[in-house]
């Protein structure tokens, strides 16, 4: 990559691969490019605050019950919890369940939440998030991927673009999988 003075042209920086995460400010026909890395660990029994933030933000909206749930099992369930971090502070999660938590995932890794901040959405975050939950499918040799999202949201697309395919539908729901 060619740049001097923290400026890059556009065309040669889509050509690049960029490892982090980087966000832009255009400037004409160039591109300043400011470097915030993000990172993607498992979660620890500290980020339950954090997390929890995040969900009841995300789930008062659509289900109180769900962050209760989590609120109030949350020293067992952080093991299931993958969180990405910029600049030490939480901006995203994915909560996964595998044939160890729950006998009805037998040979799959279900993705029971994922969600970013909405400001930080559409950098590669989730795409990372559902990277790492791929990794831990594979550690523990297990065959699939498995998630169910609301049949009108755009989270669709966003499996799909990941290679998850549409499984079953129901009137509110689509069950998508990613197979090996």
């Amino acid at each position: 990559m060619h740049f001097s003075n923290g400026v890059v042209d556009l065309p040669n920086l889509m050509t690049e691969n960029i490892k982090n995460i980087l966000f832009f400010i255009a400037l004409g026909k160039r591109v300043l490019i400011l470097k915030m890395r993000v990172n993607i660990k498992k979660a620890s029994i500290e980020d339950k605050q954090e997390v929890l933030a995040l969900c009841r933000f995300f789930y008062n909206r659509w289900s109180p019950y769900t962050y209760q749930y989590f609120k109030n099992k949350w020293d067992g369930l952080y093991k299931q919890v993958v969180v990405a971090t910029l600049e030490s502070r939480i901006i995203g999660y994915l909560a996964f369940r595998t044939p160890n938590s729950d006998r009805r995932f037998k040979d799959m890794l279900y993705i029971s939440d994922l969600y970013v901040l909405p400001k930080h959405r559409e950098k590669g975050i989730g795409t990372k998030l559902v990277e790492f939950a791929e990794r831990i499918k594979n550690e523990r040799k297990l065959g699939r991927l498995i998630v169910n999202v609301d049949k009108n949201s755009n989270s669709i697309k966003f499996y799909n673009e990941l290679g998850f395919k549409i499984y079953k539908k129901s009137h509110k729901s689509c069950k998508l999988i990613k197979k090996d």
